[in-house]
């Protein structure tokens, strides 16, 4: 059996609660061991001292990270993927606790007769440095002699491929994270994206919907600059065939178009369901090729020329350009959004020669499975489970781990549907979407040579873009350079930059971009806050309640209790108060303890800002 696992991290009420059926304290951050996994048995105490000394050393958990495992199955009957662990972080790890939890991962499931083909995340530049080391990109390979390396026969003529031969498993860096970084990138206060002496930026999409009717694009002004920075459907709408093919029209919007078209096919080759798998591949390799001839041409320029360039194009006041933009990168996008285009479209092309000389089957070509949107869905149901009487969108890691199980055995009806003869409304476009799906062929129609055309053929249509921006820096002898000469000093830029000393790519800071653009606008937005659902606390009996190390009656309606039953008493604190034992419940300890009130924002857009 093979499958591919995904990781997500979603922000959750920095809350402690006690759990009586493992009777640990959940909502700590959780230490790592050294194969990078959480020590689950970390805060488990029989001692109040202990869990007070916990509260005043020990940071919350701010962050829920989950990891669920996606089975590979044909496309006409899917298996759902499923919960391998969850566990609360404060966000402080390396990139090397990741490697070693992948390679865990990975030895685990083999011990139990499965393949973990690969996996994917976000676009932390901790899992970004995670995935070079795991594939030799760029870096030194993690696993040099591991006796279960993957491997193919590369042809010697790719030399736009820079990725070694042999892996242990692949990695996806997810395409919906990559769509909306690319977006927020032309929207950001602090690069200005410059292309010839194209400046990219959205007035000509503003000109679009001032100038011609939304029949032809279907445009409103909250497309081009949402308030919420992670929202995919925007991205994906302006980046539409329609909006791309209007943009001919528009003077002055080739940078623009050029750009779009690269969200376009991140969309293509990793999103849409329906995309032929060649076609995949094409649209891949169009976008890597548009950044590097991008990349090639801003590193080819000086800094001052770039300067001036934009001074010219966009009449900015030279010294406040050269105040605003330091280094020629914030002319660029952002490193992690580079390599993860590369990255992706690389381990699309390995993963398709594994199948072309029959080491995986078909079904491991179903690439819009293979990304951590399953994480993401799983996050949304775990929201949307809330009890009737609760408005509470938001949860604690124990109200998580709570409605997973729910979920679980929500799912587990759902997949065998044949058996109990219970069906679930599913919405149209999903039916519609899945019977595409289930009608696509089976069988492999792609061969090495075909997919070399297919990557020459996205690279031919490239240069004819830029062709048109008459860059003579990505020329040679009045014509444009081949796809060699551009393959050799891309791999020595690349090469370059990830020798270089790069400190934060490490950090323990969980910084999402060192070079950034801003996930949400610094527009005013509501900030009510909405705590946790409170009906799926703990409940207190009032039997049970208690105080500390105070006198009784300033807590009135609360109480000690003077003894438990047996089978309870590890539910129970045994504390000492006015010189008498005492027996506190744990909950309530936690009830004691806590000095602030954690909240999260109902409001969506305000819970993102907050990471």
């Amino acid at each position: 059996m093979r499958s591919t696992s995904h990781r997500e991290q979603q922000r959750v009420v920095s809350k402690v609660t006690y759990d009586t059926t493992s009777n640990k304290f959940i909502g700590f951050a959780l230490p790592l061991d050294d194969n990078g996994f959480p020590i689950a048995n970390s805060y488990s105490t029989e001692s109040f001292s202990c869990l007070e000394e916990w509260y005043s050393n020990v940071p919350r958990a701010k962050s829920l990270n989950a990891y669920l495992i996606q089975p590979l199955s044909s496309a006409a009957n899917n298996t759902s993927p499923f919960l391998l662990s969850a566990y609360g972080t404060d966000n402080k790890f390396e990139s090397s606790d990741v490697i070693s939890r992948w390679h865990h991962i990975h030895q685990k499931f083999k011990a139990k007769d499965i393949r973990i083909l690969g996996f994917s995340t976000d676009c932390d530049s901790r899992y970004l440095h995670a995935m070079r080391a795991s594939l030799g990109f760029f870096s030194t390979f993690a696993y040099v002699d591991h006796p279960d390396l993957l491997s193919i026969d590369l042809p010697r003529t790719w030399s736009w491929f820079f990725m070694q031969h042999e892996q242990l498993y692949i990695c996806f860096q997810d395409p919906v994270h990559i769509c909306t970084k690319l977006r927020n990138r032309i929207l950001s206060e602090t690069t200005h994206l410059l292309l010839g002496d194209q400046l990219i930026n959205i007035e000509p999409l503003i000109y679009m919907i001032s100038n011609y009717s939304k029949l032809d694009h279907a445009l409103v002004r909250s497309d081009i600059n949402p308030k919420d920075r992670q929202n995919y459907s925007s991205a994906a709408k302006i980046s539409s065939n329609n909006v791309v093919a209007l943009l001919e029209k528009i003077p002055n919007s080739l940078g623009i178009n050029i750009y779009l078209q690269a969200i376009r096919s991140v969309r293509l080759a990793y999103i849409e369901k329906d995309t032929v798998f060649l076609d995949r591949i094409y649209h891949a390799w169009t976008s890597v090729f548009i950044f590097r001839f991008w990349l090639l041409w801003i590193n080819e320029m000086d800094k001052n020329d770039l300067d001036l360039m934009l001074a010219h194009v966009s009449h900015f006041d030279i010294n406040d350009i050269k105040e605003q933009c330091r280094s020629k990168s914030q002319y660029f996008i952002t490193y992690q959004s580079h390599f993860c285009v590369e990255i992706n479209a690389h381990c699309l092309v390995y993963l398709a020669m594994l199948v072309c000389e029959g080491q995986l089957p078909i079904e491991a070509l179903n690439i819009w499975v293979q990304n951590s949107q399953t994480c993401e869905s799983t996050f949304r149901s775990a929201r949307a489970i809330s009890s009737v009487s609760s408005a509470g969108v938001n949860f604690t890691v124990l109200q998580f781990l709570n409605r997973i199980n729910k979920l679980a055995v929500l799912q587990n009806i759902k997949n065998n549907t044949n058996q109990n003869h219970l069906h679930f409304p599913q919405h149209h476009k999903l039916s519609r979407t899945m019977q595409n799906i289930s009608n696509t062929s089976k069988t492999i129609d792609f061969s090495k040579i075909s997919i070399e055309n297919t990557v020459s053929k996205a690279y031919k249509y490239v240069s004819n873009l830029f062709n048109q921006l008459k860059l003579k820096e990505l020329s040679r002898n009045g014509r444009i350079i081949t796809i060699e000469e551009m393959s050799n000093i891309a791999a020595r830029a690349l090469d370059a930059f990830w020798s270089s000393d790069i400190d934060t790519i490490n950090s323990q800071d969980g910084s999402r971009d060192i070079e950034s653009e801003n996930e949400t606008n610094s527009a005013e937005e509501n900030s009510s806050t909405n705590d946790c659902d409170s009906d799926e606390e703990f409940e207190l009996n009032e039997n049970l309640v208690m105080a500390n190390d105070a006198n009784i009656s300033t807590y009135r309606g609360m109480r000690l209790i003077d003894d438990v039953k047996k089978e309870l008493s590890h539910t129970f604190f045994k504390v000492n108060i006015n010189k008498e034992n005492k027996f506190l419940h744990k909950q309530a300890a936690c009830w004691v303890l806590e000095k602030d009130k954690s909240s999260l924002s109902a409001n969506r857009l305000s819970r993102v800002a907050g990471r």
